[in-house]
């Protein structure tokens, strides 16, 4: 790592060292920004794909086991296993599916796997899941031109917005202008007609407590030059990824954002530290970009530019959804 490098992410992590930079999401646990490295050696270039792999929540899994997810969570009509906790009760659920609905939907399904595996050079799955709590599968697959395309369900979004925290403009999107070929455009016609036939099912989040979180899982597909940037799209259809190009921390302060700190000196102190950290921010980390990340009740957002060289380094910020419904 460049020295520069080394200097800046150690000046930031005196300025953190304290914990006095706190970052309340809305209807989340009050949580702490972390100085964060991205080791280009070990862990190749800065993309999704890698930054799953390298946290170690990309695990490969069998095409038949992430199919069968699908269905579990149409089947029970909940986002997790134990939706008993925060959904209604079996009885009371509006969402189960008549035995024929879910009958033809596995149909569609298969279809869906023969034409894979019939059409692509190779398909892997994988479970993307940083918990014990909740995960995500997916499909990744290489076309016969060496295309890619991606294919993964909508997942639950507990967090609110949270725009007026976490400062970002949309980021331009000039490496998807890499073409690709028409046989694979061609291909991935044939898969959104299999999946207009799996029509959008409402799953419930965390419902009960006038909580009333439901979201609409379905089935989406992106194809990119890349798998990177496959996987990219997909997650980014899906809501389990948001980018933005980075701005600022805490525009404003808002009396909501800091109901942690009962006395006004503590408001003062912790919003002028924001002020800080933002000129430095913006004077040793040029074109920052967040790349956010939800794991259903968890939440893993990184803010990265390059102070130096190649390197690519920032904060890091871990935080959970609290839900309480009673």
């Amino acid at each position: 790592m460049n020295p520069k490098t080394v200097q800046i992410l150690a000046t930031l992590e005196v300025f953190l060292g304290k914990k006095l930079v706190g970052c309340h999401l809305p209807d989340n646990c009050i949580s702490y920004w972390q100085p964060f490295a991205w080791n280009s050696a070990e862990n190749g270039e800065l993309n999704v794909l890698n930054i799953l792999q390298a946290e170690g929540w990309m695990h490969l899994t069998d095409p038949e086991v992430a199919l069968e997810s699908w269905q579990q969570i149409e089947r029970r009509g909940t986002a997790t296993e134990d939706g008993d906790y925060y959904a209604p009760r079996w009885k009371d659920r509006e969402n189960i599916l008549a035995p024929e609905i879910s009958q033809s939907r596995a149909g569609s399904y298969q279809a869906l796997l023969q034409l894979l595996q019939g059409r692509l050079k190779q398909l892997k799955a994988f479970k993307l899941s940083c918990s014990t709590d909740f995960a995500c599968y997916i499909l990744l697959g290489e076309t016969e031109t060496g295309d890619w395309l991606c294919i993964a369900p909508t997942v639950p979004q507990e967090t609110p917005d949270f725009g007026d925290i976490i400062v970002t403009e949309p980021c331009p999107n000039s490496e998807f202008n890499a073409a690709v070929q028409e046989t694979a455009l061609l291909l991935q016609g044939e898969i959104d007609k299999i999946l207009s036939a799996l029509t959008p099912i409402s799953i419930y989040g965390h419902y009960e407590g006038d909580y009333d979180h439901t979201y609409d899982h379905k089935i989406v597909c992106e194809v990119a030059a890349t798998d990177k940037l496959a996987l990219q799209a997909a997650l980014l259809s899906s809501g389990l990824l948001v980018l933005g190009q980075f701005r600022e921390l805490y525009l404003e302060r808002k009396d909501w954002v800091w109901d942690d700190y009962s006395m006004q000196k503590q408001w003062d102190s912790v919003f002028q530290k924001y002020r800080k950290l933002n000129v430095f921010l913006k004077k040793y980390f040029p074109k920052m970009v967040m790349y956010r990340l939800r794991f259903w009740d968890l939440e893993h957002i990184y803010i990265l530019g390059q102070p130096a060289g190649d390197d690519c380094a920032g904060l890091k910020l871990a935080s959970k959804y609290i839900y309480n419904r009673y």
